[in-house]
């Protein structure tokens, strides 16, 4: 229920000129319902050699993990946390929380 909730929320088009998307500390969307941010990790290993030399230079991705947290309707918090491996995609971590008072969220 509560994912579908999100989904509705998330999928609805603001009105015109209400939607602003920027950094602060990761990047964001926000409109005036709702808020989606998007943080993470990037793990990368480079070796790099002169044009002529014996070896091949390489760059490796060794690690990405993306994060998706957010907040609709003042009051509904959101988490989620893929986990991308060979088979697929998996969630390493996902909620769904809701702000009962200022100082007070349940998840």
């Amino acid at each position: 229920m509560t994912a579908l909730v999100l989904l509705f929320a998330l999928t609805q088009e603001p009105p015109k000129g209400d939607l602003e998307a920027g950094y602060d500390g990761g990047f964001f969307v926000k409109g005036r319902n709702a808020k989606l941010s998007l943080e993470g990790l990037l793990q990368v290993n480079g070796v790099f050699f002169e044009p002529d030399a014996a070896h091949e230079s390489e760059f490796v991705l060794r690690r990405m993990r993306l994060e998706f947290t957010g907040e609709f309707y003042d009051r509904w918090l959101f988490h989620i946390e893929p986990k991308f491996t060979a088979d697929g995609v998996e969630f390493e971590e996902a909620w769904v929380g809701v702000r009962i008072e200022t100082h007070l969220v349940m998840i």
